[in-house]
């Protein structure tokens, strides 16, 4: 998850700059929330197309949308998101691996999600920024 993390904030990034390069008098709040709607939807192809077959073993199909319906409720129940948070966390490796840009194990060698989490230090001292 810390390296998805990561790879999305970077994606926002460069989705941002490209924005501005395409309209550079768009405000920064647009730039921003022009990003993050073109990210939601990367990962939204992802989880659908890619993860959750992947998880489920099934291949999943949308429904033709059809407009706004007022009558569906759209909130997440409290049993769901407490099982989806727990299955969440425990894809979460208690080891990070650390590579260098040359795809070399950094000199540190891998680190522990503690150390990866609470000493960024060793990642902008040691590793030349990739984690995985």
């Amino acid at each position: 998850m810390l390296t998805l993390h990561t790879l999305f904030h970077v994606a926002h990034n460069d989705i941002c700059d490209e924005i501005l390069s395409a309209s550079p008098a768009m405000g920064d709040e647009e730039v921003f929330n022009k990003a993050r709607t073109l990210l939601i939807a990367r990962w939204q192809a992802i989880v659908y197309g890619e993860f959750l077959p992947f998880l489920l073993g099934l291949t999943l199909t949308q429904a033709e949308y059809t407009g706004y319906d007022s009558s569906v409720v759209p909130q997440v129940r409290n049993e769901f998101a407490a099982a989806a948070g727990r299955y969440g966390h425990s894809q979460v490796n208690s080891v990070q691996r650390c590579i260098t840009e040359d795809g070399s194990v950094c000199e540190v060698g891998h680190i522990s999600l503690r150390d990866a989490s609470f000493g960024l230090f060793i990642y902008l001292t040691y590793c030349g920024g990739v984690v995985g």
